[in-house]
């Protein structure tokens, strides 16, 4: 059947983009709110990005949606409409509209479409649609002309909702305010209710009662018109109108200001990510003519622009802390293991300036009601603190107790200290206090007030007390929960699947290595004498292995020398991981590489990441719009031993999916890209065979996605969402972890 001509669409030959555009205008105001929010189509500018997302807006609709062309033909045809009238997307478009209504009704709509093609302005139109089954069912129709730049109509969109629904929705609409009405009344406070453009929208029984003031006429009126008749009967009737006013444009204050801090967080991440992967790409490789000099402006640059990533991060938080936009996850946790977990990742800030850093915790203490993650940031926040202010060479001490039905952990120093007015202002937003030591300190100002903030939030209090040259020792408290927290069993770590042997007899060094490797996603054994690293060498298999020269059975060399001459054991790398300088006895015996102590997360992170993935052919997809965001993750995660692949938008990225399986072992989507955005392509993934498993990360600078991610994640099953920018550590670390086998955190 041929097709008739399209109508002219500004210079394309593709009409469906402009009538899409047309779509979304009458779409915003004839859906049901829980079928299409289309706040982000409004701030997107290019065609090509409104066609993808306004498609799987009106796909995904629960209303049947239809478009249709002067001549009479659908051009588009969503899910429900397929469903709700048996016939296929691929039947009806292109064709004529199909007859959807029984005998008595069949005019109904194509009267209607004629009507609107020559500009008039319809109603809701009440009448009977058959359906797949042949059960005739009651539809409203709102129909809406679609026009071009310059006005003219070149089609109509319809949208047939279900008259069960509309009038279930006006039922629980009434009886709702029937509801608060009530509950209005009942209160003995006089109260006015008055909207973001001053109309007046109600007045209870006992405002009414107090001012002799009958609020009928009033009603849906600008308040001033209520001021006038009530002012005989109030003292400061200007008082009155100025609260209003200010009440009325303060929820519009908030959230311009809530959308601009939004706008200008993404503004900075997205050049953010570029600057700061490139600055360590370089500082890492090291390449042939940089000079200490080249070192000392590019360490620069790095140190800034993670100052400025902090900046950005604390600004953020505390507008979605002061907005009430910070969801806690609680949960009862045990506080001294995840004390244990903070102290170690801040160890080596600490030993780098020769602090010591020590912990008292009671043997016993009751699980907390708490967000974990939550209270890591609090942690992080005060002992960070405490090592900044604190000169090289002094302490820092952690305490933990349970006391009055809540649990206190206090973080005391030997540090400057504050004076009495300073403590006054502590708390503030952006204050930092006027001493030397604190100004060659970098710092928002805001780490204290998010701390107060979150630790308030789980019902706990902050506390500190300081005084000039005496330190400072903070405090603060969470509530007990109700019962202990339940942990499943560990599961035993499986051979073969890229655990990693530990020999290491020092308690604290391997508490260390444990946890930089779990946070990486390594499963970790330990052994502390060198016969036991032999017999679970043998049994379970490790991808590899570290083992310290110095043990208390046997020098660590007979120990490659051993398991070298053993076939199960012989081809399991091994990394010589001690305080003993490298003489090259290890390498001579088998060992592929000596690692000093202290150890060098990074290096020792990058030397496991690539030799656990050496042969496994994994490769990585990722899909972005930004050239230079994609050179970054193929540049950083080459060098850790992936084959990364590379697509522009959702739509290359599902085809190169399909293509790439099953040697794909993760795919990077961000979240926005032209064509097809990652949430669309995250969707195509999913519904495709081949795809289906795939673990997927999504990457997003806007910080609305991060903060309150879609729930389309979970229900598709996302394994981590990743914010910009991100830190090449931070980006191999989270690809590692997912790629063999884990989650994010």
């Amino acid at each position: 059947m041929s097709q008739q001509p399209k109508p002219e669409t500004g210079g394309t030959s593709d009409g469906a983009p402009l009538l899409l555009a047309g779509l979304a205008r009458h779409f915003a105001k004839d859906l049901e709110p829980d079928e299409l929010n289309l706040s982000d189509v409004a701030e997107r500018n290019a065609a090509e990005l409104e066609r993808g997302r306004l498609a799987a807006i009106v796909e995904g609709a629960r209303s049947p949606i239809f478009a249709v062309d002067l001549a009479g033909h659908v051009l588009s045809w969503n899910r429900a409409a397929a469903e709700q009238y048996g016939i296929p997307a691929a039947e009806a478009v292109g064709r004529p509209v199909p007859r959807l209504a029984p005998v008595g009704d069949e005019d109904v709509l194509p009267t209607a479409l004629r009507r609107v093609f020559a500009g008039a302005d319809l109603p809701r139109i009440e009448t009977r649609h058959r359906g797949a089954a042949g059960e005739v069912i009651d539809m409203a129709l709102t129909i809406s002309p679609i026009r071009e730049p310059a006005g003219q109509v070149i089609g109509a969109s319809v949208i047939a909702h279900y008259v069960s629904d509309l009038a279930q929705g006006r039922s629980d609409a009434l009886g709702l305010h029937t509801e608060i009405r009530a509950m209005l009344d009942a209160i003995g406070d006089g109260l006015l209710l008055v909207d973001t453009d001053g109309l007046l929208l109600s007045v209870n029984r006992a405002f009414a009662e107090w001012f002799a003031f009958d609020p009928e006429p009033a009603i849906g009126r600008p308040f001033a018109t209520a001021l006038d008749r009530l002012r005989p009967s109030l003292a400061e009737p200007e008082t009155l109108a100025a609260v209003v006013s200010a009440s009325a444009t303060e929820p519009e204050a908030e959230r311009t200001k809530s959308e601009f801090v939004s706008l200008v967080s993404h503004e900075l991440r997205t050049p953010l990510t570029s600057i700061k992967g490139y600055t360590d790409l370089l500082i890492e490789a090291q390449p042939p003519g940089l000079t200490e000099e080249h070192r000392e402006v590019l360490g620069i640059v790095q140190a800034n622009a993670d100052r400025l990533v902090t900046l950005v991060d604390d600004l953020l938080e505390t507008s979605h802390l002061e907005s009430g936009r910070v969801a806690l996850e609680r949960e009862a946790i045990d506080l001294a293991p995840l004390i244990d977990q903070v102290a170690a990742s801040m160890r080596p800030q600490v030993e780098a300036k020769r602090q010591t850093l020590t912990l008292d915790t009671t043997p016993g203490l009751p699980a907390v009601w708490a967000d974990p993650q939550r209270i890591v940031q609090v942690l992080t926040n005060l002992i960070s603190n405490a090592n900044k202010y604190t000169p090289a060479g002094g302490r820092i001490e952690i305490a933990v107790r349970e006391t009055g039905g809540a649990v206190r952990c206090e973080v005391a120093d030997t540090g400057i200290g504050l004076a009495p007015d300073e403590l006054e202002h502590l708390f503030a937003k952006f204050f930092r206090a006027r001493n030397q030591a604190t100004l060659a300190t970098p710092g928002t100002g805001l780490g204290l007030t998010i701390t107060k903030a979150l630790v308030e939030m789980h019902g706990g209090t902050v506390s500190v007390v300081s005084a000039p040259g005496e330190g400072s020792r903070f405090g603060f408290t969470l509530p007990l929960a109700t019962r202990a927290a339940e942990k499943p069993p560990a599961a035993r770590p499986e051979p073969s699947r890229g655990s990693i042997l530990l020999v290491e007899d020092d308690v604290d060094t391997a508490r260390l290595v444990g946890h930089l490797l779990g946070r990486a996603g390594h499963t970790l054994l330990t052994a502390a004498t060198g016969e036991e690293a032999i017999e679970l060498a043998s049994i379970e298999r490790p991808a590899l292995i570290l083992l310290d020269l110095v043990l208390p059975d046997m020098d660590g060399l007979r120990v490659i020398e051993r398991l070298k001459a053993d076939p199960v054991t012989g081809a399991i790398p091994v990394i010589v991981l001690s305080i003993m300088p490298d003489e090259g006895q290890g390498r001579r015996l088998g060992a592929i590489a000596h690692l000093g102590k202290p150890i060098d997360e990074r290096v020792l992170l990058n030397q496991v990441s690539a030799i656990v993935r050496q042969g496994s052919g994994s490769t990585v997809l990722v899909a972005d719009d930004d050239p230079a965001v994609r050179r970054l993750v193929v540049t950083a995660l080459a060098k850790s031993g992936y084959h990364v692949v590379e697509a522009v938008d959702g739509a290359e990225a599902v085809a190169i999916a399909a293509r790439a399986m099953p040697s794909l072992v993760l795919a990077l989507l961000d979240v926005r890209m032209p064509r097809m955005d990652g949430v669309e392509a995250l969707r195509l993934l999913r519904a495709g065979a081949a795809t289906r498993a795939l673990p997927v990360v999504m990457m997003t600078a806007y910080p609305e996605t991060f903060a309150h991610p879609p729930a389309v994640f979970d229900d598709l099953g996302i394994a981590d969402l990743m914010r910009k920018p991100f830190g090449l550590d931070e980006l191999i670390a989270l690809v590692d972890r997912v790629a063999s086998g884990g989650r994010g955190t």
